[in-house]
């Protein structure tokens, strides 16, 4: 895989988009002889497409990093009255 399919998947995670870029770099690689690395890709793409739940829920996201203070504490902190 060279330098610009790299950037290509990369930006693909960046705009949500990473599914349609690996069918593009997929089938690039394709092309060059390499089915074996296309098909694995091809079959990853959609796991990191947004999911309708997961994507809303306020867990961390696949490509965002958690600060190391921010492990095993609470998203929110609410009072009984808050409740």
């Amino acid at each position: 895989m060279d330098d610009k399919q790299k950037d290509l998947l990369r930006d693909g995670l960046k705009s949500e988009k990473f599914s349609k870029n690996a069918q593009i770099v997929a089938n690039q690689l394709r092309s060059k002889g390499k089915p074996e690395i296309a098909e694995k890709l091809s079959d990853i793409g959609p796991l990191f497409d947004p999911h309708n739940f997961w994507h809303n829920q306020p867990v961390p996201k696949f490509n965002e990093k958690v600060p190391d203070d921010a492990w095993d504490k609470p998203i929110e902190i609410k009072t009984l009255d808050d409740v």
